[in-house]
Formats: C-alpha cells, sequence, structure tokens
C-alpha cells in the first residue's frame, strides 16, 4: 500500500506530501482500526526495538553504504566528518544539558539529579533522518547544487551511526556515577567503539572481496549474491556481539563491498545486488513509517503506560532548532576556511532546515531503560517530534528550495563538437537511441566524432563510484583502463593509473578545478590502486581469472533468455534485409531495362540529378528517417562504396 500511495504522490507530482509522511498516515489508519477492533492486543502491534535494530534498519545503512556514491563524498570528506561527527556531539551536549538545566530550574517535569537521562535523550534526538528532504533534493528535475546533496546525504548517513554509538555509551552511566570528568570518559569510549567498528567492517568486507575474486563465482550469480549479504550482515551481528557499533560496521562494510567484491562479481549478480538491496531498504523504510504511525496511535491508550509532558515537548523541539543552528552554522565557517568552493549561506540554512528526526530516534527511545518512572515522557516526546518535523518540515522542503533560490530546473545544457566543428547532440542527447535523437535535433545528421585515446562509454549499472548524470559520458574501459593503460603492465600500468587518478580528484565533473586533495586522501588512492586492489579487485585491478581479454569486464556472464531470442531477431532482421535487397535489386533491374530502350536524354530524366561520383563519403549525411531498419537498408545499399569514392 506504501508502494502505491508513494507512486500516485509522484505521479501526480504532490510535492508537499513526503512518502514518509504518507507511510505515517497510512499506520495511523491501521492504528485506529486496531484500537476498535481488537483494544486488548495493542501490545502486540506497539513498536518493537528488536525487530527494528535486526530487521529493518540493517537493510536501510547497508544500501546506503553500497549505493552511496564515493566519488562525491569523499570530496567533501572532510566537511561532512565535520558535520556528522562532531556537529553530532554538539548537538548532544547542548540538547542534553538543556534540557537538564531547566528540569533542575522547575521548568519541565522529569528527574534533574542527574544529567544522564538527559544526555542519553540528546544523543537520541540529535539522530537526524532527512528522508523527505533528501527525496526532494535528488529530484533530478529540480537541478538542485550537487554539493547540497552529497553534504546533507553524508551527514545523515554517519549521523546515524554516531547518535546510537553515543546513545550506548551514555546508557553505561546508568551503571555508574556521572561527574564532570565523565564527559571526557564518554568522548573517549565513542571514539574507541567507532574505531573497533570499523575495522570490523573493513574485515567482513575484504574477506568477501577475497573469495569472491580468487574462488571466483562468475557461472553461480546466487553464491555471489548471498556471499555480499551474509558477510555484510555478519560485520552488523559481529560487531553488537562485541558491543561495539553495528550501524558504523554494516555502513563501512557496504562502502568497502561496493568499491571492491562489486567488481568480482557478474553483471546479472552486479545488477541484481544493487536493485535487491535497494528495494529491501525501502520496504524496510516503508513498514518503518507505517508502524511509527500504528504507536503513534495505540500510544494514546491508557493500556502502553506512557506519558505526556506538554512543556517536555515544546522545549525539546526548541532545543532541537537551537542546537542545529549551533551544529550546522559555526561548522560551516570552519569547513569555509579550507574549502575551495564554498558552502554558501542559503545552503547552510537549508542544511539547518533538512534537520528532520527519524524512526531511529523513536527505537532509541524505548530502550533508554532509565530508572526514572518519569522517563517514558521521553518516548511520546520523541514521537511528536519525529512527526511534527516529518510533516512540517519535510512538507515545505519544495517550497523552501524554491525560496532560497537552490533549484534550477532547466540548467543549460552543453553541446559536443562533431569532427566537422558544427554543433552536434548534447551532452543529455549524446546516448539516446539514433532513432530517438531526431526528435531533439533540426538536422538528424550522422557525424564522426573525433578519435580519443580513451573511448567513451555511456553510464550504466557498471560503475558505481560515477556520480555523473546518466546518460554522462565516461571516458574509460569497462573496468577504468585507458587504452595507455592497457598497453602497460604491472607497476608501470598502477603508476600510470595514480597519476590519472589524482588528475581526476583534483577536477570536478564540470571540468573546474575541485577541492585539494589532503594528504591522507592522495597517499590512500596510491595505496590503494597499488596493493588493495590487484589483492581483492577494484575498478582498476588487473581482469580476473575467466575473463576472456585484457579490458574486458571482469566478469561476462551469458543471459540466457538474449541467447535463446537474439538469434530468432537475427533470423528475422536477416529475411527482412534480404526482401529489401531483392525489391532494391528488382527496381534496378527494371531501370536497366528502361534505359535500354531510350535515349541518352529519356536515361538523364529517369536518374535525376546524381551525384559527384567522386564525392567523399564522410560528407554523406542522413536526414529525415533514422530509424535502425532505415540504416539497415542503408547499409545494404551501400555495400559497393569504399574508400570514401564510388567505384561504381
Amino acid at each position: 500500500m506504501c508502494l502505491i500511495l508513494g507512486q500516485v504522490i509522484d505521479n501526480y507530482k504532490i510535492t508537499w506530501i513526503p512518502h514518509s509522511v504518507a507511510a505515517i498516515v497510512l499506520g495511523a489508519i491501521i492504528g485506529v482500526i486496531i484500537y476498535l477492533t481488537s483494544e486488548k492486543e495493542t501490545k502486540f502491534f506497539m513498536f518493537n526495538d528488536s525487530l527494528f535494530f535486526f530487521a529493518l534498519l540493517p537493510p536501510i545503512v547497508f544500501d546506503a553504504g553500497y549505493a552511496m556514491k564515493r566519488t562525491n563524498f569523499f570530496r567533501n570528506m572532510w566537511s561532512i566528518l565535520l558535520f556528522a561527527v562532531l556537529g553530532t556531539i554538539i548537538s548532544t551536549f547542548v540538547i542534553g544539558y538543556g534540557i537538564w538545566g531547566l528540569a533542575k530550574a522547575g521548568a519541565i517535569d522529569v528527574a534533574s539529579n542527574s544529567p544522564v537521562d538527559s544526555l542519553i535523550f540528546g544523543a537520541l534526538i540529535s539522530s537526524i533522518d532527512p528522508i523527505a528532504t533528501l527525496a526532494i533534493l535528488g529530484n533530478k528535475a529540480l537541478n538542485v547544487p550537487p554539493l547540497l546533496y552529497s553534504l546533507v546525504f553524508g551527514e545523515s548517513v554517519l549521523n546515524d551511526a554516531i547518535a546510537i554509538t553515543l546513545f550506548d555509551t551514555f546508557k553505561e552511566f546508568h551503571k555508574r556515577e556521572f561527574s564532570s570528568a565523565s564527559a571526557g570518559k564518554a568522548i573517549g569510549i565513542f571514539l574507541g567503539i567507532a574505531l573497533g567498528s570499523l575495522f570490523v567492517g573493513a574485515v567482513f568486507a575484504l574477506m568477501s572481496a577475497a573469495i569472491l575474486r580468487k574462488l571466483n563465482f562468475i557461472k553461480n550469480p546466487a553464491s555471489e549474491f548471498t556471499i555480499i549479504l551474509f558477510f555484510a550482515y555478519g560485520s552488523y551481528c559481529m560487531a553488537e556481539v562485541a558491543h561495539l557499533s553495528g550501524i558504523i560496521s554494516l555502513f563501512s562494510c557496504g562502502v568497502m563491498q561496493a568499491h571492491y567484491a562489486w567488481y568480482n562479481i557478474s553483471n546479472v549478480s552486479r545488477t541484481t545486488t544493487r536493485h535487491a538491496f535497494h528495494a529491501f531498504a525501502h520496504i524496510a523504510e516503508s513498514f518503518l513509517y507505517t508502524y511509527l504511525g500504528i504507536t503513534a496511535v495505540l500510544s494514546c491508550t491508557e493500556t502502553t503506560g506512557y506519558k505526556w509532558s506538554g512543556r517536555l515537548i515544546f522545549f525539546a523541539l526548541l532545543m532541537c532548532f537551537v542546537s542545529r543552528a549551533l551544529n550546522i552554522f559555526p561548522l560551516a565557517f570552519i569547513a569555509n576556511l579550507r574549502r575551495k568552493q564554498k558552502i554558501p549561506f542559503r545552503m547552510q540554512v537549508l542544511m539547518w532546515f533538512s534537520g528532520l528526526r527519524g524512526a531511529i530516534s523513536f527505537a532509541l527511545a524505548i530502550r533508554m531503560d532509565s530508572p526514572d518512572p518519569d522517563a517514558s515522557k521521553y518516548v511520546t516526546t520523541t514521537m511528536i517530534i519525529i512527526i511534527l518535523t516529518t510533516v512540517i518540515m519535510g512538507g515545505l522542503s519544495n517550497w523552501f528550495l524554491g525560496c532560497l533560490g537552490l533549484t534550477n530546473p532547466n540548467p543549460p545544457q552543453r553541446e559536443i563538437l562533431g569532427a566537422d566543428g558544427t554543433t552536434g547532440l548534447t551532452v543529455d542527447q549524446q546516448f539516446v537511441p539514433l532513432h530517438e535523437a531526431h526528435e531533439h535535433t533540426a538536422s538528424p545528421t550522422v557525424t564522426v566524432a573525433p578519435s580519443l585515446s580513451r573511448e567513451p562509454v555511456a553510464h550504466d549499472e557498471r560503475d558505481p563510484d560515477d556520480h555523473g548524470p546518466t546518460t554522462r559520458a565516461r571516458a574509460e574501459s569497462t573496468i577504468g583502463l585507458t587504452r595507455e593503460e592497457m598497453a602497460l603492465s604491472g607497476k608501470e600500468r598502477a603508476k600510470a593509473i595514480i597519476q590519472r587518478r589524482l588528475a581526476e580528484s583534483r577536477t570536478r565533473p564540470d571540468g573546474t578545478p575541485g577541492e585539494k586533495l589532503g594528504k591522507l586522501h592522495e597517499w590512500w588512492i596510491r595505496f590503494d590502486i597499488m596493493y588493495m586492489q590487484p589483492w581483492f579487485g577494484g575498478r582498476h585491478a588487473p581482469k580476473m581469472e575467466g575473463a576472456e581479454e585484457e579490458g574486458e569486464d571482469n566478469s561476462q556472464m551469458p543471459n540466457p533468455y538474449l541467447a535463446k531470442v537474439v538469434p530468432q531477431m537475427e533470423v528475422q532482421l536477416g529475411a527482412e534485409e534480404q526482401q529489401v535487397e531483392d525489391e532494391i535489386k528488382d527496381e534496378l533491374d527494371r531501370k536497366s531495362v528502361a534505359m535500354q530502350n531510350m535515349g541518352p536524354s529519356h536515361t538523364q530524366s529517369l536518374l535525376g540529378d546524381a551525384p559527384d561520383p567522386v564525392q567523399p563519403l564522410a560528407n554523406i549525411s542522413i536526414v529525415g528517417d533514422t530509424s535502425p531498419s532505415s540504416l539497415s537498408s542503408a547499409t545494404s545499399t551501400t555495400s559497393l562504396v569504399s574508400n570514401g569514392n564510388c567505384d561504381e
């Protein structure tokens, strides 16, 4: 039902209703039905945190890492880390100590003897989940700045992991006394958990990549899919068992599997994993927000035992806005000190506005396990904040983007020059089928592109690292090697690849100079290409055993459907071509007989004005119908032409 509602919203362009809001409303309706029909069973349908953390959250986190556009992420890595790590810590302490101070002043009725519960609440409510905003920012029709999407997405992905880690860290102080010195100890525990979780995720990802590369499962796509899936989930479970952060572990595992293991599997598995994992994540998100709507209704009943506090809701919501402002604007100023492409103020305002709270906050609130009898007020406060920010701020995101002038629905299109210097197709039309291209151009002339040292290929499922639009040309082979690099081998090839990758990393997709790479980033590019990819696979790795040619994609899986259908199509096309050739031959025979029975003047009128027999073939252009069938016929009739001149 959520999928149907989402598609209706997209088809009718109802931008003020995000998909998450529709799911919450649907859940609320289901909750009312449950309450009216079976009031005794309400506890059975309440939000289950174990179901959330072990069934619903992992697919969402893994898809975020596996499908992440790594180029954009690492271009802005330091800015994203600044907002996600330091910003979440700032938000946690501002909200935590703010709520504790209000409680001590008597403004809100929660326990004030210790700041632990307030800091736990600050950590869980600092988890942002801007699904509604990201859905709008990702709309290609609006053409928002790529930097904005990259910053909002990168912060939201890492922010969840940081918030959960801080939440678990502060929960430990339920068992011990909390003092001012404990804050520094909590930060140390947090850093240890984060680094340990990154290590676990990296180990599991590299293990899966090595197994897929060395054992070569190319002829068994089902096994490839299973290995990637279970190693990813295994990293999550191992981190949780070791009392680390399963979210950080799973996210890092997804990023590294996309960087290494993805290149060691067949094309069938590449497409399957990409779409299957995204489908799992979409289902989990829809179910999650529907579940939240059900719980929101059932929590109002007396059987749940939840308590409500209007003053806590008001002050907590106010502190969320204040902490978000103290997070975004000062850190953006710091980030701009070293950035070549500055983060403009209006973009900072949108980042502040996009701080929606999501279901992760609610799941954490249920797991507070506080000894305070009034702690259930934090649960209901969290739920109301999630609904208000998702409905109001998520629904106004499109309007707010327009007010800030961050949309450009009609971007100027760059044009490509043909071999003769004339204007050809635009970048967005370069790879549309030829029979569709004439609909976008005044003269559908077939031009010969200049020879390139690197053959451009259209962006497709084969390169998860591409950050350009779907039709953007990529000047690389299917495994990311140029022709010059393919002619080299060993360390010479690796050095050539490193030099090109460093040059590409310093340039934005539009060709303008990008951010200066840090020493650590440059060192990692060199180390990755020289040592990691030969062992674990990757975009620039040597070919796998089983690839037929150097420069061919690492894995070529025959498609059973194409193996059956293509020969039938070839037979059908061959029959059609033969019929066209027979018709042309009959027409030529008829004209030949007619010319023999006529004089020279009649012959000239029959043939019409013939073109110069020595006109170069390169100057001939095809105008009018450029469908594949017409081109096929034209190719058949020009088989006598060779070397650019007409022999007969």
